[in-house]
């Protein structure tokens, strides 16, 4: 989920690509992504610290831009791909930016939610067709004015859009998001009225279990990154990282084919009695939340939307 930063809205070549699970860290703290972020909260904290539209304009200019929507090569005339995040930007109508925030980042569908330049409040949207943002966008609109009788900016139907940075220390990064379904689907089924007919799931033609739907389909790299793990190297199928408080070194492989993390080191919250137990991304969550029954972790991934027929 790699997209192209910008020193400026205007600067036509990307000076460097950026991992969303980095870029949400940079947006809590600006320091971690050097200068042209540093100076980019400051230039942000001038903004809005007036209300003369002439000079937050002026300002705006400088600030570093990303493009969510895209990851481009030389120029932004050379796409090299989508990145399945769509951006949502509502700057008009908003009583409580902070609320509006916090609430729409508890949506399962929403990876990340923030304040943007002038506290207006932007999020990202995790889409599984690019190509057909415009409806995405269409739909995500039209959830809003029902909801919260608010608008979104529908420049960001281009997924090639750009968007300025802006701090935020309270942003929210779900990197379990799951990906919006363009079309209703049919409601979760309550776990507590169906009969269990095997450890994972129920049964039933069409149907996918929570903790199926999550092994398959979550953002395992983002939720270690956000636990303080660092990708070390990558080698083959496998992904190496390096355990919190450490600086180098391998202390555990996470492989893309079969989804399964493979711990090393015996300090850590995911260690085993056997380190080399292979963790699925279900296993590695009830870690991280301290869940230790198959009832609660089911529980909490229905609660994340996760599960359907």
């Amino acid at each position: 989920m790699k997209f192209s930063t910008f020193k400026t809205s205007y600067s036509k070549k990307p000076f460097t690509d950026m991992q969303l699970s980095f870029f949400a860290s940079i947006v809590h703290e600006p320091e971690l992504g050097g200068k042209v972020f540093i100076v980019g909260a400051r230039l942000v904290n001038q903004i809005r610290a007036t209300k003369d539209e002439k000079i937050q304009k002026q300002l705006k200019q400088q600030l570093p831009a990303i493009s969510p929507g895209a990851l481009f090569g030389l120029d932004r005339q050379d796409l090299s791909n989508y990145t399945g995040l769509m951006q949502i930007d509502i700057d008009n109508g908003i009583q409580d930016p902070e609320q509006l925030r916090n609430e729409l980042g508890r949506l399962s569908w929403v990876i990340f939610s923030s304040l943007s330049v002038r506290r207006g409040v932007w999020f990202l949207v995790k889409i599984q067709e690019p190509a057909r943002q415009a409806a995405y966008w269409e739909k995500v609109n039209e959830w809003l004015i029902k909801k919260h009788g608010l608008y979104a900016d529908p420049a960001r139907k281009n997924p090639k859009d750009l968007r300025y940075f802006a701090p935020d220390m309270d942003a929210i990064y779900n990197p379990a998001a799951r990906p919006l379904a363009l079309l209703e689907q049919e409601p979760i089924i309550n776990y507590k009225t169906v009969p269990i007919l095997g450890k994972w799931g129920y049964g039933g033609k069409g149907y996918v279990s929570p903790l199926d739907d999550f092994n398959q389909n979550a953002d395992v790299i983002g939720m270690l990154q956000l636990d303080g793990w660092k990708i070390s190297h990558k080698k083959g199928s496998k992904i190496r990282f390096t355990r919190p408080g450490k600086d180098h070194g391998t202390s555990a492989d996470w492989d893309i084919n079969i989804r399964r993390l493979y711990v090393f080191t015996s300090n850590s919250n995911l260690a085993n009695e056997d380190n080399r137990h292979a963790l699925s991304p279900v296993d590695i969550l009830m870690k991280l939340s301290n869940i230790s029954t198959t009832h609660e972790i089911r529980q909490k991934l229905v609660e994340m939307g996760y599960g359907h027929r």
